[in-house]
């Protein structure tokens, strides 16, 4: 008889974590692990209910999953962003955004480099005049040193690129960026 044809209890009451037996069986090349709550007793699956329980286990969290996501794309997206919104301008400012690659200074939506500041909620923070002025500055913005590109942007890019800003102020984007806590 081949020494690891028998099987063999390893006592692990002595873990805090695990209180109960662990029983070894090798047969072949095939290892099964059999725990049970009570030493006295062990309870096994058989290969096709350990099959059976894990593509079933699968497949039931593979239909929530898929759920949820057809929830979200036709129910929750549509909702927190409002698509029926966008017009020409937000269009074309969008366009304008993604041509002189604006993300790689600032950030929008928490995407996008840091160098320059946030720009998901700047309409509502400094206001529609703030940003024209800052868009045509003769000389490109720099208040504190760090100079943005000077773009020469047309009076109908400029409101594009507000009317942008203005439909992002308006997504809900589940309390993103938060509010800081200045003192409070």
């Amino acid at each position: 008889m081949h020494p690891l044809s028998s099987p063999k209890t390893i006592d692990i009451n002595h873990n805090p974590w695990f209180n109960s037996s662990y029983l070894i069986r090798i047969k072949g090349s095939t290892y099964t692990q059999l725990f049970s709550l009570n030493p006295n007793t062990t309870t096994m699956l058989s290969k096709k209910q350990a099959k059976v329980f894990f593509l079933g286990g699968v497949i039931l969290f593979m239909a929530i999953f898929m759920g949820m996501s057809i929830h979200s794309l036709t129910v929750g997206i549509p909702a927190q962003t409002n698509a029926e919104d966008i017009n020409e301008e937000v269009i074309l400012g969008k366009k304008l955004w993604d041509r002189n690659n604006c993300m790689g200074c600032h950030t929008i939506m928490g995407e996008g480099a840091y160098y320059a500041p946030e720009l998901t909620r700047v309409y509502s923070r400094k206001g529609p005049d703030y940003i024209r002025t800052v868009l045509t500055a003769p000389n490109g913005w720099g208040p504190r040193g760090r100079m943005m590109v000077k773009y020469d942007f047309t009076d109908e890019e400029v409101q594009g690129l507000i009317s942008f800003f203005e439909w992002m102020n308006r997504a809900d984007l589940n309390g993103f960026p938060p509010e800081p806590s200045l003192g409070k």
